[in-house]
């Protein structure tokens, strides 16, 4: 009951956003229209005037047009999402040497474990993704300069950076899927290859919430992948943390991730 009239609240906020949308964007073409009709006495004398009003009564639909768009996107990120069973839960490349104290760790990337742990037991279908590099994998650098093709070594299959960090309840028989085992490939996201997809596909998924780090390399592309393999897509923001680097980052692969159609929801929005 209480999950149906939240369900209910929520899509009459959805309603009420799009309809109060409707109602401004009808009354500033009124307002232009009106504007553009008005006859002036003396024209020449008030040209400039009215030019100056026209420009200004412009500039504030457009900027209400910014905000309602704006709170749109909210509304539409407020609603719940009811896991299914046609849904699947991809944990990405949460590894030690992500997190504090490995090799090439994410700023805070250790508090993605908790939140990743509480969503765990809402889905019937998961998948733990890890970087699985060679030792003479073409993305090492020595010494690193810290971009594409230069990192410093980091997930070298069988060492202990390469483990899940040992918070995260992986379970007995998790399912495991590898990436950057080719020593000449670079394979940020778990779409490349089509094995992900065959899988996820035979099981009958159709949506998947992705989590891990980090956000604007491997999570972002293993996101875009799965938009592109025909997947719907949620992004749970808070089960994710990015490297930050230029300031501003991060928030630019969300919105990146918004334009190509993925949902960005909280953990507490998945139920």
């Amino acid at each position: 009951m209480r999950e149906a009239l939240a369900h209910r609240l929520r899509k009459e906020d959805l309603y009420q956003g799009l309809s109060s949308i409707i109602c401004r964007t009808t009354l500033a073409a009124k307002t232009l229209r009106h504007k553009q009709q008005m006859t002036v006495p003396n024209k020449e004398a008030n040209k400039s005037t009215d030019k100056d009003s026209l420009f200004f009564s412009c500039e504030i639909c457009l900027n209400q047009g910014k905000g309602l768009i704006g709170r749109g996107k909210n509304l539409l990120e407020m609603l719940i999402m009811k896991v299914e069973s046609c849904d699947a839960l991809l944990v990405v490349d949460v590894q030690k040497d992500f997190c504090p104290g490995g090799s090439l760790p994410v700023e805070d990337g250790h508090e993605v474990v908790p939140v990743i742990n509480a969503l765990l037991y809402k889905f019937s279908f998961i998948v733990f993704t890890r970087d699985w590099h060679p030792p003479d994998h073409c993305s090492f650098g020595d010494p690193p300069k810290f971009e594409d093709g230069s990192w410093p070594a980091h997930c070298v299959q069988g060492s202990e950076g390469s483990e899940f960090c040992e918070e995260l309840n992986v379970g007995e028989t998790p399912i495991i899927f590898d990436k950057g085992v080719d020593p000449n490939m670079e394979e940020y996201g778990a779409f490349g290859r089509p094995d992900l997809g065959d899988l996820l596909r035979e099981k009958g998924i159709t949506r998947i919430f992705v989590t891990g780090l980090a956000t604007n390399y491997c999570v972002k592309n293993t996101a875009l992948g799965a938009v592109k393999q025909g997947f719907q897509v949620a992004l749970v923001a808070d089960a994710c943390r990015g490297i930050d680097i230029p300031p501003g980052a991060v928030n630019e692969t969300l919105d990146e991730l918004r334009e190509a159609g993925v949902v960005i929801c909280s953990s507490t929005e998945v139920e």
